[in-house]
């Protein structure tokens, strides 16, 4: 029962280093969200070359542009914090790790 109980924390445990990893690359992303904004500002120079109806349209999709890289950051990130407090929970529900069993010495 002891091997089943270390196994699955051994793979709790890798799922918790994971999940960091994943949430630290998606507070990157979410720091770069601006400057998806920012790609509506093409609507300006778009809309002084190519008409004011283009501008529009690449205002309106730098706005969804976004407004979607947003969502879908953000809903990815609060997913990764539920499931990283799942394995923390289910980490502390197994108790306190094991102590190894000592090898004798030989010598």
């Amino acid at each position: 029962m002891s091997s089943k109980k270390e196994e699955r924390r051994a793979k709790l445990e890798a799922e918790r280093v994971w999940l960091r990893a994943q949430l630290e690359d998606l507070e990157q992303d979410w720091r770069r969200i601006p400057w998806a904004f920012a790609t509506a500002a093409l609507g300006l120079p778009i809309g002084w070359i190519w008409g004011a109806s283009l501008g529009v349209i690449a205002l309106v999709f730098g706005l969804g542009f976004g407004a979607t890289a947003a969502y879908l950051i953000g809903v990815r990130r609060q997913d990764y914090q539920r499931r990283m407090a799942d394995v923390e929970r289910e980490l502390r529900a197994l108790g306190p790790r094991e102590p190894a069993a000592e090898i004798p010495d030989r010598g």
